[in-house]
């Protein structure tokens, strides 16, 4: 066989459970799950021009509206095909970037898998929610990223992978502002690389000013987008009435940089604003440990895998002491480095802000601790076959009885 095929055959069939596992019974229940509610209406209100406001910037609203209407309807399987869609590849980019972090295949198959077998992402990327949108374009923007810093400076490649780093950055936070955690993570570890090695200060200052220029521009893009299409207005549409004075102020401001600004000025006194208490929110301190689950029907919730989540929790924490007792790693401590960033860039946030918070808010952090679950697991494959065994039969076992 092909050593090629060969290497490609167990991803292949990892693509192809995913797309099972995300496609099949999509268009149930057909009734609105949680908070579809908001964002199935967002996307109509673009379909139908009613101006209306929310939280959020507008990428992921504008791509469920533009699926709609190629699509020709909103039937629920039409309203959740497009998180379905970024949810079954998202295992591949998942892999492709626990790859080129860690150089091994056995951990990319390994990550992969366990995203895979994870409920909470299931769920979360089979409903009209922005969760998945978010995480597909971060992790990808990471694998651009990191791609990048492998060319040579100024070679064509170099710049073809930092510009894709840098709309894929723009992309991300345009679903959501947690999205700016990706970014920090990119810049912390540019910053290092200068600090490490000062002769490239001009090169990634340089690669620094081009992420943000286009950063920032292909942010700005979809409010381009969204003002063009919104052109009525409609008092119902907001849910936060003390905004809607003002969101009609901007609608009839001529210039797109004031209606830009009062916009995400608005949003984010209204980010800042939302800590009212909600019986279903939970503290991040909950999180690693499975807690607090969202009830999103009679019979769909969202929880994670537990033995997953726990497991991760105890090698986040098992890292942690390693380094901090100065005991050998098993392997190079920049993987560690970059896995302990990202999954602490993504947290750290919602342990320093007041405002309302969800267990769903946990999972960019935790794909950062899935990666590093599977490069300790790849450890276990090699030196303990029968414990990596064990344990991938157990998260298997818990994630059927959850479904």
């Amino acid at each position: 066989m092909n050593s090629k095929f060969k290497t490609l055959l167990p991803f292949a069939i990892l693509l192809a459970l995913s797309f099972i596992f995300h496609f099949a019974f999509l268009g149930q229940p057909g009734e609105i799950v949680f908070d579809e509610l908001h964002f199935a209406n967002y996307a109509k209100y673009y379909l139908a021009g009613d101006y209306y406001f929310d939280i959020h910037p507008p990428l992921g609203k504008l791509m469920i509206a533009g699926f709609l209407e190629l699509a020709g309807d909103n039937s629920f399987f039409k309203l959740r095909f497009l998180p379905a869609l970024f949810g079954s590849f998202f295992v591949l980019v998942v892999s492709w970037l626990a790859f080129l972090i860690t150089k091994s295949k056995n951990t990319a198959l390994i990550a992969g898998t366990l995203i895979l077998f994870d409920n909470a992402l299931l769920v979360q990327s089979r409903l009209v929610l922005m969760d998945i949108f978010l995480l597909f374009f971060g992790i990808l923007a990471l694998c651009f990223f990191f791609v990048f810093r492998k060319q040579k400076a100024y070679d064509k490649n170099w710049f073809i992978f930092l510009i894709l780093t840098a709309i894929t950055l723009g992309l991300t936070i345009s679903i959501k502002w947690t999205g700016l955690a990706t970014a920090v993570i990119v810049f912390i570890i540019l910053a290092s690389k200068v600090f490490n090695e000062k002769q490239k200060l001009k090169e990634t200052s340089f690669a620094l000013a081009v992420i943000l220029v286009l950063g920032i521009a292909t942010y700005a893009l979809p409010f381009a987008v969204h003002f063009k299409i919104l052109t009525s207005f409609d008092q119902q549409n907001f849910p936060m009435k003390q905004f809607s004075y003002g969101t009609e102020d901007i609608r009839h401001s001529q210039d797109f940089l004031q209606k830009f600004t009062k916009l995400n000025t608005q949003m984010l006194t209204a980010n800042l604003g939302s800590a009212d208490k909600n019986p279903d929110s939970s503290p991040w301190f909950e999180w690693p440990f499975n807690q607090k689950t969202l009830h999103y029907s009679s019979n769909i919730y969202f929880a994670g895998n537990t033995i997953l989540w726990l497991l991760v929790t105890a090698f986040v924490i098992t890292t942690l002491a390693k380094i901090a007792l100065k005991k050998e790693l098993p392997g190079e401590k920049s993987v560690f480095f970059i896995l302990l960033l990202g999954y602490f860039a993504n947290l750290l946030p919602f342990m320093l802000v007041e405002r309302t918070t969800f267990l769903y808010h946990y999972l960019p952090a935790l794909i950062f601790g899935i990666l590093l679950t599977a490069y300790w697991l790849n450890v276990f494959l090699k030196k303990a076959k029968p414990i990596f065994v064990a344990i991938f039969a157990l998260i298997a076992i818990n994630f059927l009885i959850l479904l």
